[in-house]
């Protein structure tokens, strides 16, 4: 690409020699071209550096507006949530009660990730419609949710964990594949009109 300005440039530079020289005013037509190449270059350099400077003006505001929206969950909202994930799982509503212990919010990534402290985990990726509340939080929309939590009872190993992984395939349908040592699960559910989180 830059060969290929270098040659416009020349090419350009040429005509308007030959030109100049045709009317005998060759240095001064040359000066000015100079003049107009550098001009030209700058400006293009004061925009690009403008257009920088705006798009990290604007991330800088979008990630202190979303830290200043969803300041801190945990002073916000109960400290114990049952998390019910598109109307499937992990349990039923109010089957068990997990004790939030921190949430991070990861701008760039677009994912939140909850942590509790029964070494619970859970990541949602691209949430949409984000509502923290006094009972809880409430995702409209996610592209994928991953719950992990241990065989209650047992040592807290990777022998002993269950992952929840659940995928959007389209607005009506998820696909659900439970890991573990204990049972499986491979399967695709309908999630008509059901929201990817509500907490109770």
């Amino acid at each position: 690409m830059d060969k290929i300005l270098d040659f416009i440039v020349y090419a350009l530079r040429c005509v308007m020699l030959l030109f100049s020289a045709m009317l005998g005013h060759g240095e001064v037509i040359d000066n000015w071209l100079k003049d107009t190449i550098v001009g030209v270059v700058t400006l293009c350099l004061i925009i690009l550096l403008l257009f920088f400077i705006d798009r990290l003006t604007v991330k800088i505001y979008r990630k202190k507006r979303l830290k200043i929206k969803n300041q801190n969950l945990v002073e916000n909202t109960s400290n114990y949530v049952s998390f019910c994930i598109w109307g499937d799982g992990p349990g039923r509503p109010y089957d068990n009660a997990y004790e939030l212990k921190s949430k991070k919010i990861d701008v760039d990534q677009k994912t939140i990730k909850f942590q509790f402290n029964g070494g619970e985990e859970c990541i949602v990726e691209n949430p949409v419609g984000i509502d923290w509340g006094q009972k809880g939080v409430r995702i409209e929309k996610a592209t994928m949710i991953t719950w992990k939590h241990y065989y209650y009872g047992k040592p807290q190993t990777i022998e002993n964990s269950i992952i929840f992984e659940y995928t959007l395939i389209d607005e009506s349908h998820v696909h659900v594949v439970v890991k573990s040592n204990f049972f499986n699960r491979d399967e695709i559910i309908s999630i008509d009109k059901e929201i990817a989180i509500v907490s109770f």
